[in-house]
Formats: C-alpha cells, structure tokens, sequence
C-alpha cells in the first residue's frame, strides 16, 4: 500500500448531535495574531495517530440516509492519520480485527456512545458507490474490502432497525 492511496481516502462517522463524544477532548481551534484570540470553525481531537474533525454533514450523506432517520440532527466527524504510512499500517485489513488496531478501537469508542450512526469510507474522497445497512463489525469488513478493491461506501446503522 502507498502513501498516495493513502492520502486519497476519507472517513467520514456521522452521529447525532446528541451524543456527546466524552472522553474525546474536543475543542474548538484558537489562532492566536499579534496578541489577540480568533476563535475558529474547527472542532478538534485527537485519538491516538488520528485527528478527529467535527463539521457539517455532506449534503450526499443526508441525501442517501434511510428516510427513518434522516429528520435526527446529525454531526460529522472527520477521521484523518497523521502520516500516511502509519495510517497505512492501521488499515491493514488482516489487522482490522485484532484487538489492538487503533482505527478500529476509535470507532468502536465513537459508536459506543451514539444509538444510530453512519459511516462513510471512500477512495479519492469521492461519494460512496454503495450503501448498505450493517453494525460495526459489518463496517470494518467492508472497510477490509474497500483497502483491497479502491471502492467506497456508506454504511448506517440505527437502534431501531440495527442487525443484530
């Protein structure tokens, strides 16, 4: 696996804008100018080798979300590696399902705390070719997959309607 390929996908976890993410340290970003204090638009964390990102739901999410729960007030989180090369070791997909994969640990930490939630994977931040209801072990599969094939998808998951 390259840098290139790594640099080239997006992880998007949307959740409620009810859950709120404790736990995770997320702060608003200040740039400091000449003495004074400019508060930004960017909410940020940081878990382990990833930098987490609060911001708005892309309007291809919201457009592709099962009609049940698209009325719920959503965020999104923004899941980006520091480096390329360790993100590529993260990703491995025989590593996925071991007990001390980071990228898994983190969205097992995330959706933990919301009841419904939506994960998007794609190649070239590029909108997602399928779109498939699952649970989190469905989604690391997928996210498996998608390393080896270059294809992107969104997978939801809601309490309501969840596979068990």
């Amino acid at each position: 696996m390259n840098s290139l390929f790594m640099q080239e996908i997006c992880v998007d976890l949307i959740l409620p804008e009810a859950c709120a993410l404790t736990g995770f340290g997320f702060k608003r970003m200040v740039l400091g100018l000449n003495g004074q204090l400019y508060p930004q638009d960017l909410i940020q964390a940081r878990f382990e080798y990833f930098s987490l990102t609060k911001g708005p739901v892309p309007n291809f999410v919201i457009n592709k979300m099962p009609a049940e729960i698209r009325s719920e007030s959503w965020q999104c989180i923004s899941i980006t590696p520091d480096d390329d090369e360790l993100a590529a070791g993260l990703l491995k997909p025989a590593d996925l399902y071991t007990g001390d994969n980071i990228f898994a640990e983190l969205l097992k930490q995330l959706t933990a705390q919301a009841g419904s939630w939506i994960l998007v994977f794609t190649n070239d931040c590029d909108k997602p070719q399928e779109v498939f209801e699952g649970n989190l072990n469905t989604a690391l599969k997928k996210v498996s997959e998608s390393m080896e094939s270059s294809s992107g998808f969104m997978v939801y998951h809601n309490i309501k309607t969840s596979i068990p």
